[in-house]
């Protein structure tokens, strides 16, 4: 394979991909790629033993008794340093309705895809019109049957 200005070249490869930022909410106090990769030196978890407060009641779905429609554990992983209910719509050019509308995750898609433009110097005007991608991870767990 040729190599040029250092670079192994593959003949007739679509065009290379740059990767200009990254932005992330995480759970483990985690909101920036710096921050996690300061958990993942440290050796640090995630888990936490508290339910958000701004999520739901924990105490009022986990008697300890293991019943269906009861909480199983009071621990998790819980994105802590967010309100899923405080969203600035109209910088999205939403409407209240759609926003409340919304699934909570992806109005913090929203503000994560935004973040990671800023970080990478790119202005949100110079995106529109453009061949612009935002590649993104999520993961969530449902019902196990």
């Amino acid at each position: 394979m040729p190599i040029v200005n250092g670079y192994t070249c593959i003949p007739d490869a679509a065009e290379p991909v740059a990767i200009v930022s990254a932005a992330c909410r995480l759970p483990g106090h985690v909101s920036s790629p710096h921050k996690l990769w300061e958990l993942l030196q440290s050796g640090g978890t995630a888990m936490s033993n508290d339910v958000p407060k701004s999520r739901f009641d924990s105490a009022g779905h986990f008697d300890g008794s293991g019943r269906p429609g009861t909480l199983k554990a009071l621990s998790g992983m819980f994105i802590e340093d967010i309100d899923p209910a405080i969203f600035d719509a109209p910088f999205f050019n939403l409407t209240q309705a759609d926003a409340i509308s919304m699934d909570p995750q992806q109005r913090q898609l929203l503000e994560v895809v935004y973040e990671c433009f800023e970080n990478g110097g790119v202005p949100i005007e110079r995106v529109s019109g453009e061949q612009i991608g935002c590649f993104v991870g999520s993961y969530t767990v449902g019902k196990s049957s």
